[in-house]
């Protein structure tokens, strides 16, 4: 959008590039109180947040619950392999003997996510790509041990997602 003011200095109209004048003050201000901001409310979420005894890497009290009896879990965690790790053994702990477990991961090991694992066979990639809602699109990616029954539930459960 073009601003309406005119540089006096090169007589021309000023259309919001990174020389005028006008972008670094908004910039400057724009940086300046947001930052004050998010780190008030950051600081608040780390006093109230169920996670925040266990440096933020703890799951969420209502994760056994949600996870109990499921016969498919996806997780879409942070790419921190240990997260992932952690999070898929205890769903596995919780979840149907036979259940799917798929992780979101777009680049850790499968193999490497599914070592933590007592049944490494059901751990399987499913990676949405964004946006999800658009995209009619997952690539499904097998580990070493990924048995041929989940590589088939999982593109079934695409299917049926529409993707």
């Amino acid at each position: 959008m073009k601003r309406r003011s005119r540089s006096s200095a090169q007589g021309r109209w000023d259309t919001g590039s990174r020389r005028s004048r006008g972008w670094r003050d908004t910039t400057r201000a724009f940086t300046t109180w947001p930052r004050t901001y998010w780190e008030e409310r950051s600081d608040k979420s780390r006093r109230t947040s169920p996670r925040a005894s266990n440096g933020g890497k703890e799951a969420h009290p209502a994760f056994d619950a949600a996870t109990g009896g499921a016969s498919v879990v996806i997780e879409a965690a942070p790419e921190q392999l240990d997260l992932k790790r952690d999070l898929l053994a205890r769903a596995s702990d919780h979840a149907t003997e036979s259940a799917l477990l798929a992780t979101n991961t777009s680049s850790l090991s499968i193999t490497a996510i599914a070592e933590a694992l007592t049944r490494p066979e059901r751990v399987i990639g499913m990676h949405f790509f964004n946006p999800v809602h658009i995209m009619a699109l997952v690539e499904i990616v097998r580990g070493e041990a990924t048995s041929d029954e989940s590589v088939e539930r999982a593109r079934s459960i695409a299917e049926r997602m529409g993707k």
